[in-house]
């Protein structure tokens, strides 16, 4: 399980989330926000990902982020670019199904998208996973990303270690 928490606050868009990626009953940590398999991707000033779920989906969907870009910052082409992903998927293995819920954000926009293709643009801010609702209460309370991420890990056994972030220009 997993916290992820994207937020539009002052100049800049925060990406975070904690670093503890969990196997059965075997706990991992990703070094650093930035890289493959990691929970947070940024690929380029304008372009970063969050992602939650199978870490062999997601590692297939950083791949995939870094050669295609979605057409353009609105809920249909993100939906396109997710089927664009899906169908990329269905060509390189035989048995592919969505297990993974992600938080994109493009040209300045944060879409969610969960339950395969439920793409919704946030204004404001949003989160996934697990005490995914705790961190939206304490967000719109006015706490900011990293402290909802904090938070999480502090109550829930299947957050922790190291909070990440990745921060883009609005």
């Amino acid at each position: 399980m997993t916290i992820i928490v994207a937020q539009k606050i002052k100049n800049k868009i925060i990406l975070a989330s904690d670093n503890q990626t969990s196997a059965g009953w075997y706990k991992l940590e990703t070094s650093t926000a930035n890289s493959l398999r990691a929970k947070l991707l940024k690929i380029s000033e304008d372009f970063a990902i969050a992602s939650a779920g199978d870490v062999k989906e997601i590692t297939i969907f950083q791949r995939f982020c870094q050669r295609v870009k979605p057409k353009s910052a609105n809920e249909n082409d993100i939906y396109d670019f997710m089927v664009d992903f899906k169908d990329y998927c269905k060509k390189t293995m035989d048995n592919f199904s969505f297990n993974s819920a992600y938080i994109i954000i493009y040209n300045k926009k944060i879409f969610q998208i969960m339950y395969w293709f439920d793409v919704q643009e946030k204004n404001e801010y949003c989160a996934l996973w697990s005490w995914m609702f705790e961190a939206l209460v304490a967000l719109d309370m006015w706490w900011d990303a990293i402290k909802a991420v904090e938070m999480a890990k502090k109550f829930d056994a299947y957050c922790g270690w190291k909070t990440m972030t990745i921060e883009l220009d609005l």
